[in-house]
């Protein structure tokens, strides 16, 4: 589907639509939304969506978004923007998109939900990665993503969210993982595999979902319980961090936080030992200077 320098958008959905197994590349400066989805049981599946660019959303308002690619796409506005319960975008790949303006790329709006999708190596001009209001959010892994050129918090959110297993780059909400690129620990993401390998924490960290396939169309559930992200791994051990009720931070130590004699050397990784196992924890910092930035919830 191509929509060259055209006005309105270059697909709309309406009522009980299904579209399937679809390509839509190289649709440039639309001036709506490459994909404008108006009806609560339209549907999008199997779909890539790469390397459009659009002033207005990429995909928006009301309808069902499963197993697509959205890759290097850029948009003066948002890429994904959903509202209300009948709303949700699942087992889908989010990455290597700019965002030019103020808005951030992801809005979900309430009830809409967003579960078992990969958000990574995107740019956002300013703001934040999400806004959520009264919004879904499971089993995602948010990282690497950049707002204006430095890595920052995930989240704009409302206290009626319901926000469980995901991993949030320097984001800390009970029941989540504050992490990076080097814990989701991707196969080869420089060559864009964004599969989990063997040694990644997203491994049997997510919660059971009525989704029986993934991005890839394999089964969702491999191992012990649902992995976070998009793509579910072969590998069924998860990594596990055990850290006592205290966790000891010192700078330029080199431990694995269980004392000030082994002390972890930076806050980050602290935080990130501390939220695995789901327990609350205390973090004791020594005086020093520490680099880098982290949002606490």
């Amino acid at each position: 589907f191509v929509n060259t320098s055209g006005n309105g958008s270059a697909v709309e959905l309406s009522g009980p639509t299904v579209m399937r197994g679809c390509l839509f590349k190289g649709n440039k400066d639309v001036t709506l939304n490459i994909i404008y989805m108006m009806g609560n049981t339209a549907s999008l599946e199997d779909c890539q969506i790469v390397d459009n660019s659009t002033t207005s959303s990429l995909l928006c308002y009301y309808g069902k978004i499963n197993r697509c690619l959205i890759k290097g796409n850029t948009t003066s506005s948002q890429l994904v923007e959903l509202y209300n319960s009948y709303s949700s975008i699942s087992n889908s790949l989010i990455c290597d998109n700019v965002c030019t303006s103020s808005y951030e790329p992801i809005c979900l709006y309430g009830k809409a939900s967003m579960r078992n999708c990969t958000f990574v190596r995107n740019s956002v001009r300013v703001g934040k990665i999400f806004r959520l209001n009264g919004a879904i959010l499971t089993n995602s892994i948010i990282v690497g993503n950049k707002v204006n050129g430095s890595f920052d918090g995930v989240l704009l959110m409302s206290e009626s969210d319901k926000i469980t297993n995901n991993m949030l780059q320097n984001t800390s909400v009970e029941g989540n993982l504050n992490a990076t690129m080097e814990h989701a620990a991707f196969t080869d993401p420089e060559n864009g595999d964004y599969s989990l390998s063997a040694t990644s924490y997203c491994i049997n960290a997510g919660t059971d979902v009525a989704d029986s396939l993934d991005f890839l169309g394999n089964p969702r559930k491999q191992g012990g319980a649902v992995d976070m992200g998009a793509i579910e791994s072969s590998h069924t051990s998860a990594q596990t961090s055990t850290c006592g009720d205290i966790v000891y931070v010192k700078a330029g130590a080199k431990g694995n936080g269980s004392s000030w004699q082994s002390a972890f050397g930076d806050i980050q990784s602290a935080i990130f030992a501390a939220s695995v196992d789901g327990k609350k924890h205390q973090i004791w910092v020594a005086a020093g200077t520490y680099y880098g930035d982290t949002t606490l919830n």
